[in-house]
């Protein structure tokens, strides 16, 4: 929890106390014991940074309260709650990084660990259904399934892995591109290239280097959570498509039947799905920064700032898809169609 805000916070004259070892500004680092050594008779509640011109309480720059729920701090005793609660409060960006203070210190190494677990997520859910779907067909065909002999369980496995990857209907590769019949490698790609990318364009912005100040620290911890926004659109389409699995393995078992035939991404290629995933994942990247340089780093042009850290970024991310296009030998379909 965070700190009670006391009402006052005497202070030693500067004569006799020295000032704390450890006193700095929590976006730019700033040595403030000059501020603190002209204290006399006690610490005001407000003060502001002489570098970079952020107002900040002293109170929680001293103090150093624990966050309330965010995962970084509670990882360890509280691992599921706190992992949830971040979850949930990331889907809206505008609260979340309002509830998040410059003065809470970064732990970086613990907040890495929520990108990997939202990594590893969408992947668990799509073997799942998968692995559930492959047991009850091998069933059906009276062949031994999950508690057959060992070669029979890795078969499944290697099977469900590969079906967590090559969703899409093998018809299609004929009339396609196959980065369009297996979107799922443009989805990680925009998820995972985006936000790092955008934080390493954020000291070219000039007003970010000029005008302001900004600890590295702050734009880690950013791209940190950033990477795990992204992948949310991911993960709810892998829960889509584990259900969707799971549905198909007990109607094959109860009715012998399926409940549904054919790809899960026929209908997303009618529209067009990955030809708009730039979009998407523009919006969603500018939206991720918007929110976190007004109401995290409290920059005076966050909202600037956060259009030209997409823009920028977003030049080099699909400079990079096109490369990748080209490198998967599909480049020739998407300057034909696009």
């Amino acid at each position: 929890m965070s700190p009670v805000r006391p009402s006052a916070m005497p202070a030693e004259s500067a004569a006799t106390q020295p000032p704390p070892a450890h006193v700095e500004c929590p976006r730019c680092g700033y040595d403030l014991r000059g501020a603190v050594h002209s204290w006399r008779e006690s610490c005001p509640m407000e003060g502001r940074c002489a570098e970079c011109g952020l107002d900040f309480e002293w109170w929680r720059l001293i103090t150093h309260g624990t966050h309330a729920w965010l995962f970084e701090y509670h990882w360890r005793r509280r691992p599921i709650r706190s992992l949830i609660q971040t979850f949930a409060r990331m889907c809206r960006p505008k609260r979340f990084w309002s509830s998040i203070d410059l003065t809470d210190p970064v732990h970086l190494q613990r907040a890495i660990i929520l990108p990997l677990i939202a990594v590893v997520l969408p992947l668990l859910l799509r073997f799942v259904g998968a692995a559930v779907y492959l047991v009850v067909w091998q069933q059906s065909r009276g062949r031994p399934a999950w508690f057959g002999p060992p070669a029979t369980a890795w078969e499944i496995a290697v099977h469900a892995f590969e079906e967590s990857f090559w969703v899409g209907d093998g018809n299609y590769y004929s009339e396609i591109s196959w980065l369009v019949a297996v979107p799922q490698v443009a989805m990680w790609w925009f998820a995972l290239t985006w936000i790092p990318l955008t934080a390493l364009c954020f000291r070219l912005i000039p007003v970010s280097l000029r005008r302001v100040r900004v600890r590295p620290s702050h734009i880690r911890r950013i791209a940190a959570y950033g990477v795990a926004w992204m992948t949310l659109p991911i993960i709810l389409l892998a829960a889509i498509e584990m259900l969707a699995s799971l549905a198909n393995a007990a109607t094959l078992w109860a009715m012998g039947t399926h409940l549904y035939w054919g790809s899960w991404w026929e209908l997303p290629l009618t529209i067009g799905f990955v030809p708009t995933l730039p979009v998407i994942f523009a919006i969603l990247t500018w939206w991720w920064w918007d929110c976190a340089c007004r109401f995290y780093l409290r920059l005076p042009d966050g909202r600037l700032v956060a259009l030209l850290l997409t823009l920028l970024s977003g030049l080099i991310t699909l400079a990079g898809f096109v490369f990748l296009a080209e490198m998967l030998g599909e480049h020739g379909w998407w300057i034909d169609k696009l």
